[in-house]
C-alpha cells in the first residue's frame, strides 16, 4: 500500500512530462478539495483536468507518515516547485488538497496533498 501511495506522490510531484497528452487521460480520479467544494482531477505527469479544464501544477507538496505494522513510524515529505514558481501569485491559480488516511495489512499512511496549478 505503501509503495502505491508513494507513486501516487511521485506521479503528482511530476504533475513533468515534456510531451504533454492533450486528452484527459484515462485512469482513476482522485478526490481533492478545491475552491468550489469536492472536485475530481485525473493527473498525467505534471497536468492535471479540473472539470473538463487542462491545469499545469506550479507547487506541489506532501506532508504525512507511514508507520508499517509493528514498526516505527517514517516521515514522508516532499515538496516540488516548477519554473522557480513565477506563477504562484497568478489571479488563475487555484489550490486543492486532498486528505489520505489509509490502513492496510502492510501499516497506516497518513498524508496531506496539496497542488497549486494554473490553466494550460
Amino acid at each position: 500500500m505503501r509503495k502505491m501511495l508513494v507513486a501516487v506522490a511521485i506521479v503528482g510531484t511530476g504533475l513533468a512530462s515534456a510531451s504533454a497528452v492533450r486528452a484527459a487521460p484515462k485512469g482513476e480520479p482522485e478526490v481533492w478539495q478545491c475552491p468550489g467544494g469536492t472536485t475530481l482531477i485525473t493527473t498525467a505527469g505534471r497536468n492535471g483536468w479540473i472539470e473538463g479544464q487542462k491545469y499545469r501544477a506550479v507547487e506541489f507538496s506532501i506532508v504525512g507518515s507511514f508507520t508499517p505494522t509493528g514498526g516505527t513510524s517514517d516521515p514522508v515529505n516532499e515538496h516540488k516547485v516548477w519554473a522557480g514558481g513565477k506563477d504562484l501569485g497568478s489571479d488563475d491559480a487555484v489550490t486543492c488538497t486532498m486528505h489520505v488516511d489509509d490502513t492496510s495489512p502492510d501499516g497506516h499512511f497518513i498524508a496531506d496533498f496539496e497542488v497549486t496549478a494554473v490553466p494550460a
